[in-house]
């Protein structure tokens, strides 16, 4: 393994993470792009996942509302 594999272990993979917007659906969100991988994001309120999607991204990750 190359060292960015061991930095980005699931670059490439894409989570689908439900109840994202707050709480642990948020935090499992975030350690998981940390982790290399697309985040999909599910919840009830919009808002909330998008405040979500955007921490992701200053923090250098992917994410998507769905």
């Amino acid at each position: 393994m190359t060292r960015g594999s061991f930095e980005k272990p699931l670059a490439g993979q894409v989570s689908v993470v439900t109840g994202a917007g707050r709480g642990i659906g948020a935090a499992i969100a975030k350690n998981l792009a940390a982790l290399g991988a697309q985040i999909l994001l599910c919840g009830r309120t919009r808002k909330t996942l998008e405040t979500t999607a955007e921490a992701i991204a200053r923090a250098e990750g992917q994410a998507e509302v769905a």
